[in-house]
């Protein structure tokens, strides 16, 4: 097995059901997690069963839907979330 480990984790597919399992969230342990997916897309994007394997492991999520533009800032150090107003 491969040692995983981000701060910021953009989730596959939308997120998906199927593109960010419970297991890989768990290995990859993201301080944020990042859905990128338009609002009201017909698919039903981000999935119920993804929101709840990211409550289930205390990782804090961001949604281009509700959120608008993401950005993050980092020193090499550390990284912050920086609301655009």
């Amino acid at each position: 097995r491969y040692k995983l480990k981000s701060d910021v984790l953009k989730l596959g597919h939308h997120g998906s059901k199927t593109s960010s399992s419970l297991e890989f969230l768990s290995l990859v342990a993201p301080k944020y997690a990042i859905i990128s997916a338009g609002k009201n897309n017909k698919y039903g994007h981000p999935h119920k069963e993804t929101l709840d394997n990211l409550q289930k492991l205390g990782i804090s999520y961001l949604n281009t839907q509700t959120d608008g533009d993401i950005v993050f800032v980092s020193d090499g150090v550390s990284i912050q979330y920086k609301r655009r107003d």
